[in-house]
């Protein structure tokens, strides 16, 4: 997982204050993603950080909605605790880093045709569900780039594949 592969890369973004199965989902397909396709994970500790009923800033967004009539969020009080529990920062490529690479146009960064990804049954089968995106990203094979996904309202869910790879985490 340090080990440096070719400068190449996954992005993915958060989900804000998606709850513990949502974001272990998106995480998932994410590493699923990297891991099929040789790539390294560009991961920030947002992907994982959620709101927290003492957070200035979430308070203060959720009395916005208020004001303009649209009801509070839920927070689910997770704050930063999935990032403590895992630890991907110590072990994942780092997405600021990657961001800055690709501003000063060192990476060059591609967008993931969008793909949708069902709640999996116990017969999921990975290469029928990742087929078109591995497709994709083999058929951009140059160095010094950055995939990104282009869309978070799917997740997978199914983590027989990826079982290791959260154990060693």
């Amino acid at each position: 997982m340090t080990s440096i592969k070719s400068n190449r890369y996954l992005l993915d973004y958060d989900n804000p204050d998606a709850g513990i199965g949502h974001s272990m989902g998106i995480i998932n397909r994410a590493i699923k993603i990297a891991t099929r396709n040789d790539l390294q994970f560009a991961y920030s500790e947002t992907q994982l950080s959620k709101s927290h009923k003492n957070s200035f800033k979430w308070n203060l967004k959720q009395s916005l909605r208020k004001l303009t009539g649209r009801r509070a969020n839920e927070t689910h009080n997770i704050g930063n605790d999935l990032n403590e529990m895992l630890n991907p920062k110590s072990w994942l490529a780092s997405r600021e880093e990657i961001e800055r690479k690709i501003a000063s146009k060192e990476i060059k960064l591609i967008i993931l045709p969008e793909f949708e990804i069902h709640i999996p049954s116990n017969e999921q089968s990975d290469d029928e569900i990742y087929q078109a995106v591995d497709q994709f990203i083999q058929s951009h094979p140059e160095s010094n780039t950055a995939f990104k996904i282009s869309n978070n309202r799917y997740g997978d869910y199914e983590y027989a594949s990826s079982r290791d790879w959260f154990i060693n985490l």
